[in-house]
């Protein structure tokens, strides 16, 4: 064996062909010396960094590629600890994964940056191997990395321009869906008012004028959703199986559709916001149906699972844990390969005349709850769609309903909304409807003031509440924790974004009623007038 022949062949960077070569030797019977100028000579021409450490961590010996790849001399590096330059956002994982090599005896690839001498970060990609006596115990371990840098920036660079062609893509159905509206509500409202002039009443016109705003505001909406962070989100615990039935039987209710349901009983509460919560399982049953046009069976099922850290059917994007994982089967076409991987994009569809935002946000609103959205689906073989929602073990008891504290006089409502103008504008027409009114600008504002009255022996008769508060506690929170408070509460819901599940149907969210926006006195009358007599059969 010729020394140049292993020189080109460790310097092609297949550093595990190290074990390999020295065995060989061993087995030629070749001279320790020899061995160990082969080893330095493979050592230093591979490009993969190698380290043997010690069990605690420290180092005993390094490669040349640590002073090519990271700037360090190998010599100056003996002795220290082998984590000091692991990034610090990086310094946790590396760890466990050390730790699980010590344990189990088998390393798993772990990538992480690593300081270079000049201050820089590289990314690396490393593994572990251990090294035990004959006693079983672990002797050292060796760490095999290589430079990742260059494969990450190209991944950078690929997610950068995928974006552009997402963000284009939704610029351009964002404004084709606009165009279509304002077109639309220009045509309405020019017949409104050549109506006008002709003498005829301009009714049906304006009515249609405001059927085309509301489109606009639903649109405007599931942009805002896919915009908001978790501190944005109120999140509170709440019972999944109502939730999840409500929102089937509602978006069903026109279909033909069978529909097959399998909930196991005394599910675990999950941490979630209602609201986005439903609209997102809404988006994802509406895609099913709209797939089937109306015929097949829509098939939902709930299920318990554990990921533990080395679990190979946990999606990456999940960490360990418990989950509730909805299956929500159709038998629709599927979708083809190619378009496999483009059905969360804004404006993507393989439904003819269907595009929007619905699995885009669906997708959103599972990432802000800690879970996730996978599907599996091949052509003329239907579509298995899985949400996965992190579960609380524990369920939250519930307090006994009380009586409701009476009080004479004018009915009391108090009234939250963020913009200081709605509450004015909204103060007045309950005052001229006869209410005793107090406002409040958010959820908390509103929990301490039901909270103050009954500590003062009374309560208010109906409180109104806007669902979502950008940068505050909104209705769809604080209403749990008023629940709990006063089980009896009259609560109405209130807001702009009219296709939210909570606005069809609030009972299940906690509400008495609901009552969108724009706000009418008359609408406004006829909503506190049913939910107040309501309360009193």
């Amino acid at each position: 064996m010729q020394t140049h022949d292993l020189s080109e062949t460790v310097t092609s960077g297949d550093s595990s062909q190290l074990l390999a070569e020295l065995t060989k030797l061993q087995q030629e019977h070749v001279s320790v010396a020899k061995v160990e100028k082969l080893f330095k000579l493979i050592t230093d021409n591979v490009v993969d960094l190698l380290a043997i450490v010690q069990p605690d961590g420290t180092r005993l010996w390094n490669n040349h590629a640590y002073l090519t790849t990271l700037g360090y001399k190998p010599e100056s590096l003996e002795g220290t600890y082998s984590l000091d330059e692991v990034h610090p956002d990086d310094l946790p994982l590396v760890q466990q994964v050390f730790q699980e090599s010590l344990l189990t005896g088998v390393g798993r690839k772990v990538e992480y940056r690593m300081r270079h001498r000049q201050g820089h970060w590289i990314n690396l990609e490393s593994q572990a191997r251990v090294v035990t006596n004959e006693d079983g115990a672990v002797e050292c371990i060796v760490l095999v990395a290589h430079d990742i840098t260059a494969r990450k920036k190209m991944d950078e660079e690929r997610i950068k321009a995928k974006k552009i062609e997402v963000v284009s893509s939704m610029a351009s159905g964002v404004g084709h869906e606009f165009k279509n509206i304002l077109e639309n509500l220009i045509a309405h409202i020019n017949a409104a008012q050549s109506a006008e002039l002709s003498g005829t009443s301009p009714a049906a016109h304006l009515d249609r004028a405001d059927q085309t705003t509301r489109q606009a505001q639903q649109v405007v909406a599931r942009l805002l959703s896919l915009g908001m962070d978790e501190g944005q989100i109120n999140m509170v615990s709440t019972e999944l199986e109502p939730l999840l039935t409500e929102v089937i039987h509602s978006t069903l209710a026109r279909s033909s559709t069978k529909k097959q349901i399998s909930i196991p009983p005394a599910l675990e509460p999950v941490i979630i916001n209602p609201t986005t919560f439903a609209a997102a399982l809404k988006a994802v049953i509406n895609n099913a149906l709209e797939s089937m046009q109306n015929s097949g069976i829509l098939t939902v099922s709930v299920s318990r699972i554990l990921f533990d850290l080395n679990s190979e059917s946990k999606p990456p994007q999940l960490a360990p844990g418990h989950y509730l994982c909805i299956l929500i089967e159709d038998e629709g076409p599927g979708v083809a390969p190619g378009a496999i991987d483009r059905v969360f994009e804004p404006y993507f569809s393989t439904k003819t005349g269907q595009a929007g935002l619905g699995l885009t946000s669906a997708l959103s609103v599972l990432s802000r709850h800690n879970g996730t959205i996978l599907i599996d689906s091949k052509l003329n073989d239907g579509t298995k769609v899985r949400l996965y929602i992190p579960y609380e073990k524990s369920a939250v008891p519930t307090q006994e309903s009380k009586p409701k504290p009476h009080f004479t006089g004018p009915k009391k409502v108090l009234f939250m909304d963020d913009e200081e103008l709605v509450r004015k504008f909204v103060g007045t027409l309950l005052k001229q409807l006869g209410y005793d009114v107090t406002v409040a600008k958010d959820g908390k504002e509103v929990i301490d003031l039901y909270g103050q009255a009954l500590a003062d022996g009374w309560t208010y008769d109906a409180v109104i509440m806007d669902l979502i508060i950008p940068r505050g506690v909104g209705g769809a929170a604080a209403v749990h924790t008023l629940k709990k408070m006063d089980p009896n509460i009259v609560a109405i819901a209130s807001s702009g974004y009219i296709d939210q599940p909570v606005m069809q149907d609030p009972r299940p969210f906690g509400f008495t009623a609901a009552i969108a926006k724009p706000y009418n006195r008359e609408r406004l009358s006829e909503v506190l007038k049913t939910s107040l007599t309501s309360t009193l059969n």
